[in-house]
């Protein structure tokens, strides 16, 4: 048996130099179960504390309950270095000792991170694991060619989840585009003959958003009941709340009777979720029936004959809801926060012309999306079985 520490580089020194941008990857860019996770940004170092890391280095999670809910992955920032959350710790592969692609894999072993979580020490709820204790874990490391034989046949699933991934981006920028060229730019269907009053085409109206959208609450079943908890009915909350258009699954679950006890309906398929409280403006489609709790709104429609537009409407006014956010600890936004955002809303025949073009469009990313989800679970069925030896490669 071997320890990490000699294995593997537990946050190696990497140099970056002061007034020079580099990509930055924020832990809440890290989504479990996906190994790539690319920079979205780019940050001056100015010193400045935080994970620095070369590209392909593994980031992990080292608070709670980040770290319990498996965010890690590899960094892909097209060769150059980077700087990261403090909320991070960095491996990689020893030339000639260790694969880094191999080590990833044996960190997203639930065996490894429980061990991990259970060198936690810190305040209830900001615990963080310790990096000694990690480096003295021991694990019976195969020699470096085998390594790279477990990593690539788990890397062939990764491979066609990241193709996926880039469908998805390319099909919801289609789908954004067309809104945009529609109703924001006004090249719709016919508007050459379309006249124009007050800056928009004939026809349309201008409203409040909460006349056109019901604006829907949600609450917590009490805790201090087990009974509540751990059925199969998914509990949305802001932690669940992902960059895709669709979510699939939460963290929490709750029981028949913990729905009774809930104040909140069971929301189904395709209603808008926004989050409410702290992060304030995520947006997601619900791919299933879900429950929510108090820190986030379900929005459907009582006069738009399609939530798919109702979905990118609001999504172009999320940067005005972020700026009426107020309150003390977190930012927030209430039900009467809607009522002050002002949209344009074109005739019911156009909404449903795009309504059939967006459709299948958005029907495709939620397949490729639902396809991702078990090519993740083939994968995290392999993973120990390659890992212990007890399947050959």
């Amino acid at each position: 048996m071997d320890r990490f520490g000699d294995k593997i580089c537990c946050n190696p020194t990497v140099k970056l130099k002061k007034q020079e941008s580099y990509p930055v990857i924020d832990i809440d860019k890290i989504t479990p179960g996906y190994k790539a996770v690319r920079s979205v940004a780019s940050i001056e170092y100015t010193g400045q504390g935080g994970a620095k890391f070369q590209d392909h280095d593994v980031l992990f999670a080292r608070i709670t309950p980040c770290l319990e809910n498996g965010k890690m992955a590899i960094a892909d920032t097209e060769g150059q270095n980077g700087i990261g959350s403090t909320e991070l710790f960095v491996f990689r592969g020893i030339d000639g000792v260790s694969d880094t692609d191999y080590v990833y894999y044996l960190l997203c072993m639930k065996h490894i991170r429980q061990l991990a979580a259970n060198s936690m020490t810190g305040a209830s709820g900001r615990q963080r694991a310790d990096l000694d204790f990690i480096k003295r874990i021991q694990w019976d490391f195969p020699d470096i060619e085998m390594q790279k034989k477990i990593a690539s046949v788990l890397s062939a699933y990764d491979n066609l989840i990241e193709v996926n991934n880039k469908r998805i981006k390319v099909l919801e920028q289609i789908a954004e585009n067309l809104y945009k060229e529609w109703f924001v730019r006004f090249r719709f269907p016919g508007h050459e003959t379309s006249g124009f009053e007050n800056g928009i085409p004939k026809g349309w109206n201008v409203c409040r958003f909460s006349s056109i959208a019901n604006v829907l609450s949600g609450g917590t079943p009490s805790t201090d009941h087990d009974e509540y908890y751990g059925g199969n009915i998914p509990f949305y909350t802001p932690k669940d709340s992902s960059d895709d258009y669709f979510v699939f699954d939460t963290i929490s679950k709750l029981t028949e009777e913990g729905l009774q006890h809930c104040n909140s309906q069971l929301y189904p398929k395709n209603t808008i979720m926004i989050t409410a409280r702290g992060t304030v403006g995520n947006l997601n489609l619900l791919a299933k029936p879900m429950a929510m709790n108090q820190s986030c709104y379900a929005l459907t429609s009582n006069t738009i004959p399609s939530q798919y537009f109702l979905f990118f409407l609001i999504k172009r006014e999320i940067l005005k809801l972020r700026k009426m956010a107020s309150g003390g600890v977190f930012d927030t936004i209430i039900v009467s926060t809607f009522d002050h955002i002002k949209v344009t809303i074109p005739d019911k025949s156009l909404i449903m012309s795009f309504d059939m073009l967006v459709s299948p469009i958005l029907d495709e990313t939620y397949t490729l999306l639902k396809q991702n989800r078990n090519l993740i679970r083939q994968r995290d069925l392999l993973l120990p079985r390659l890992m212990s030896g007890k399947l050959e490669v």
